[in-house]
Parts: C-alpha cells; sequence; structure tokens
C-alpha cells in the first residue's frame, strides 16, 4: 500500500492532507507528522536583536515563523530597522508585522534559488553590511554566518525561537509498515534526519525507495547521501504540490 508522510511543519501537513482527501487519496493512506512544532525559548536572545538594531544591524528573518515570534517578543523595533529575509514569503511577513520604513532586503525567485546563498550575493551586490544578526531557531543558517564572517562582516545568531522535534507514538508508527511504498513531502535536513532517526533501522529499505518531493538542493543532496534515489525539487510559487503527490500516488 502507498503511503504518504507530510513532514512540513506547523498547519501547512494538515491543510495539504485535506486537499489530498479531496483529490482522492484515502485517509488512512495520510500520515501527518509535522517535523516540528515551534515554541518561545526559555530566554531568547532579544538583546542582542534590540543591541544589533540600535547599532544598525541589518536583521535577517530565516522564516514567517521567526518573523510571528520576533514581532510578539519585539513588536517596537527602531522604525528605521533594516530588515532582510531570506526568500519572499518571509519578507511579506516582515512587511504585514512591522510596516518597515526601509524595503526590506531578500532575494527574488523560488526556493530553491533563494534562500542563504542568493542573499549572500544580494549582499554582496549591494555592498556587504557592517553588522547582520540571523533571527533563527536554536540552529540553522550555517552557511550564511559563516560566509559573512569569512568577508568580516560583524555577525551574531540569536534565538527567537525553538523547534521541537515531533515524537513519533507507537499508535502513529502503526500506521505505516515497512512493506509500504512511501511518498514523503520534506521541507528541511533537520527533518530528514529526524524521519529516518524516528522510523528506525527496520524501515531503512522503504526510505530509500521512497519517492520524495522536497524544495532545495541541500535538501535533496541529504536525501541522495542516505540513498534515496527518488528525490524531486519542486518550485513551491509554481508547481501544485498537491497534484504531483496524487499524480504519484495514483
Amino acid at each position: 500500500m502507498k503511503k504518504v508522510i507530510l513532514t512540513k511543519p506547523g498547519n501547512a501537513s494538515k491543510e495539504i492532507s485535506k486537499q489530498l482527501e479531496k483529490a482522492g487519496l484515502s485517509k488512512d493512506a495520510l500520515l501527518v507528522w509535522p517535523a516540528f512544532s515551534f515554541r518561545k525559548p526559555y530566554a531568547p536572545d532579544t538583546e542582542t536583536i534590540l543591541n544589533g538594531a540600535d547599532l544598525g544591524a541589518v536583521l535577517v528573518v530565516v522564516s514567517p515563523t521567526a518573523a510571528q515570534f520576533l514581532y510578539d517578543q519585539l513588536p517596537n523595533l527602531p522604525k528605521d530597522t533594516q530588515f532582510a529575509a531570506v526568500g519572499e514569503p518571509t519578507a511579506k511577513k516582515i512587511e504585514a508585522l512591522y510596516k518597515p520604513i526601509k524595503p526590506v532586503i531578500f532575494p527574488s525567485g523560488s526556493v530553491d534559488v533563494s534562500g542563504s546563498e542568493r542573499l549572500f550575493e544580494v549582499f554582496e551586490a549591494m555592498g556587504l553590511p557592517e553588522r547582520v544578526v540571523i533571527v533563527r531557531g536554536q540552529t540553522g543558517r550555517g552557511y550564511l554566518f559563516e560566509a559573512l564572517q569569512e568577508r568580516g562582516v560583524s555577525v551574531s545568531k540569536a534565538v527567537i525561537y525553538e523547534r521541537v522535534p515531533f515524537q513519533l507514538s507507537t499508535s502513529e508508527k502503526a500506521k505505516v509498515s515497512p512493506s509500504d511504498a512511501l511518498i514523503v513531502l520534506v521541507t528541511s535536513t533537520d527533518a530528514v534526519n529526524h524521519l529516518w532517526e524516528s522510523l528506525g533501522q527496520e524501515f531503512a529499505d522503504s526510505l530509500r525507495n521512497a519517492a520524495y518531493f522536497t524544495i532545495h538542493h541541500r535538501i535533496a543532496e541529504r536525501l541522495k547521501s542516505l540513498g534515496a534515489g527518488k528525490v524531486t525539487i519542486y518550485d513551491s510559487a509554481k508547481d501544485n504540490i498537491v497534484q504531483l503527490i496524487a499524480d504519484t500516488a495514483s
């Protein structure tokens, strides 16, 4: 039997599951396992962010989730704060929340050609900033931090939210068998690692033979390093992921 595992965090996997049901997939075939939930950390790095903003640092916000947690904790940042985002969805979230007077800096294009690498290219083209604060969860965006640091930029990381890994219960795990053909939607390398660890060695062959849909070449590379052979990178701005999954499941 074909099973679809949806690991996109937040409510996104639930919404995709509902649309897949409407497209004709059985509810029993749909496993909503969001890789992470999010929460406020015990001691968020608000002082790092405030000090950076006061010194004119560019605040790089890594996701719409980071933007929301930032606003919830620091809604009154200086009006002239310069924000940057790793993609258009995050930029739009910042604009909706803060209504900044300076345009948000972000790379255009699909997820696969935006992100950390493209944002760094944008910084290079416009002139590297003197100071940057990367507003994020407890991990991630290592490339951007290292690339900026190597070029002499004063760069700091500020944790504004925590990612809490999904705990796969015995009852949830029982919904899938090592003999099932798997279709997996995964949107981060951490989610890949967590899924493989959660299912364990008994599912190693199933996971290697699964059909994966993902949004970035780094995630695809991680999957291939684990032995996955069927990996599709889709453009979230253009491709209909529901239709792609439904077609694969048919």
